[in-house]
This record gives C-alpha cells, structure tokens and sequence, in this order.
C-alpha cells in the first residue's frame, strides 16, 4: 500500500461549517406568501452550511416574494423536524413548510456532526441522508437536477457521453497503480492525476477539503511505485489557448474563460474540474457559447436531466475537449471576478419560476 496518495498528499483548500448561519432568511425571516393559518409555500435546499451560492440565492429569493426553507447537513444532528409523508409538508420549530421546488446540493452524511458513539454516528448520517433523497424522491413539485441527482452520472459515463455528441475527450485510464499509466496513454506529453469520484474528503464532519489534480511528467509518474489506496483517473494533458466554464441554467448556456496566473504552479487546477478549477486562478472573462457548443452542452444537460450544471472544457486547436460536469456546482467565485452576476440571476429566475408553477 502507497505510504501517501499521490492526491491527498497534496495542498487542498478545507472549508468549514460557520458557527453562525449566512443564510440571509434564517437570519431575517421570510417573505409572507400564502394562507397565514397554512404551511408557507417555497423552495427548498438541502445542502451545507458552507453553501455561499445559496446564501446569496436566499437574498435574492427574498427581493423576489419567494420564501426559501434550507437545510444543511452539517447543522442536521438534532435537529428537530417532521416530514408529513400525504401532503410533503416539512415542519420545522420556525416554519410549517410546502416545498413547490426541491433542490439537493451538498447535502451529506459526512457532513453530519460526531456524537463520538460507535454505531450510532453511523446511523444517524445514514438516517438522514435516507430522508433527503426521500423528500426528493416523493416530491410533489418541481425538483431541480432531479434526473442528476437520482441518477449520478459518474466521470467515466460523461466522457463517453461527450464523444457521442461530437466532443473530443482526454485519453484516460483508471487505475489503483499510477505508476503504469505512462505506458498506456499515447504520446509523451504530462499526464493528470484526478480523483475517481467526487473531488473531496471530509475527515472532520463539517470541514470539507478539496483534492486537487496533480500534473505529473511521464518519468515522474512512472517512478511512482506504490498501490493507491483507492483508484484514481490518470489523463493526457492536453494543451489548449484557454480554460472554459459554462454554466447551464433551466436550458441556457453562460460562458466564461478561466485565465491562469502567470505564477500558478505547473498543473495546479489546469485540467481539474468545475470546483477544483477556481477564479482564484487568474482572470475571468465572459465570452459568447458556439452555436455548435451551444448544441453539443445542451444535449448532455437534457440526456442527464441537469437543470444547473457547470461545464469545464479546454479549447484546444482542433476543438472543445470535454472534462467534467458538476451539478452541485459554484458560481460566485467566477462571477465575482468577472464582475458579473448572469448565472445568480438565472438561477434564481429558475427558482422563482418553479415556485410559481409548483
């Protein structure tokens, strides 16, 4: 077995569950809407407590009469609260709740705090993330990503889908030893060192750290000669004139190109995926979807039900190379240093919209 992984040997950037709530409706109230006597009609989210698109979104849902009921994993343990089953109403000690949208984001058993009692933390994550996937499943409204999230769509099954619709894709191997890849990807350019699944560790419930990829040259990957504990993606790097992120929203596409610092280290986050890539990277810039883009991105969101979904692609001489879509995705790092605000906006003109039709 390998002493240290290739991946969590590496720096990663670890957030944590606030003390205090953010979310501007758990702090200030919701916007009165429906029956007085009668559960609140709204959107509800399950994800974290580190979630800041949410609490931005929860502002924006306020500006916009639509009240919003969050619920975070990392803040569940304890937490008092009754599903009924008949009429999906969930009652929590401030709010007597009807969702017309359901939303499942980052909501996770690992993130659901330790009583440091053998067996029972077990069961209590279970129980919990059991009732989140519940509530979307016997839900009587609108649910965002609802394909996505009951149905996952795994890294493997996304490139395949990509070369479908037209789109090139990295050579890729998966593998518990790295060290033999060098010889089973063409060519002699650096390789990437991805994780298999979701790009994060949770060793501490409510601190989240982000793995990042690892661009290696062949003789440094080759010269690797331990087992992982676990299997890893290893990809060709492909070179490209720019990083691409592009967000689909309730069916329209927002582009954006990632700029590199020019004092980045080799690899970091060049090729990684659309949380590991960040705007702390460099510049960002919005630009315009190809109309054939446009086509070949929005095939893949409708095949895999994503109604908010992030997209990382490389530009490359001969063409869009595909990497990776998150549907619990990030925006407000892109967006704030572009100046902008277009996927917010969208989003919570999705919400709302669900809202009105629930």
């Amino acid at each position: 077995m390998a002493s240290q992984s290739l991946l969590l040997g590496a720096l990663g950037r670890t957030r944590c569950a606030s003390t205090e709530s953010l979310d501007f409706q758990t702090r200030l109230g919701r916007p009165p809407v429906g029956d007085p006597g009668g559960p609140a009609p709204g959107v509800l989210v399950l994800t974290r407590a580190a979630d800041r698109e949410v609490d931005e979104l929860s502002l924006r849902l306020a500006v916009r009469g639509v009240p919003m009921l969050r619920l975070d994993s990392d803040r569940s343990a304890g937490l008092e609260l009754t599903w009924d089953v008949l009429d999906g109403v969930v009652e929590t000690p401030d709010v007597r709740f009807a969702p017309r949208t359901v939303w499942l984001r980052h909501f996770s058993g690992a993130s659901v705090p330790s009583h440091g009692v053998n067996g029972v933390d077990d069961y209590v994550r279970e129980q919990w993330v059991a009732w989140s996937r519940m509530v979307l499943a016997g839900a009587r409204s609108v649910v965002v990503n609802g394909a996505a999230n009951l149905s996952v769509t795994d890294r493997v099954a996304q490139l395949a889908a990509a070369r479908q619709v037209g789109l090139g894709v990295p050579a890729t191997v998966v593998t518990s030893r790295p060290g033999s890849a060098a010889d089973r990807i063409p060519g002699h350019g650096d390789l990437v060192v991805k994780s298999l699944g979701d790009p994060f560790v949770e060793p501490v419930p409510g601190c989240l750290r982000t793995v990042f990829p690892r661009r290696l040259s062949r003789a440094e990957l080759s010269a690797v000669r331990a087992v992982e504990p676990a299997p890893v993606m290893v990809q060709e790097f492909v070179p490209s004139s720019r990083r691409l992120r592009m967000y689909a929203v309730g069916g329209e596409l927002i582009g954006f190109e990632l700029g590199a610092r020019p004092d980045a280290p080799r690899g970091s986050a060049e090729q990684g995926s659309a949380e590991q890539g960040s705007a702390e990277q460099g510049s960002v810039t919005p630009v315009p979807v190809p109309d054939e883009l446009r086509a070949q991105l929005g095939l893949l969101a409708a095949r895999w039900g994503m109604d908010v979904a992030a997209f990382d692609l490389l530009d490359t001489a001969a063409g869009p190379v595909f990497l990776q879509v998150t549907a619990a995705c990030q925006w407000l790092r892109v967006e704030r240093a572009a100046g902008v605000c277009m996927v917010t906006e969208a989003v919570a003109g999705l919400l709302e919209k669900n809202f009105h039709s629930g």
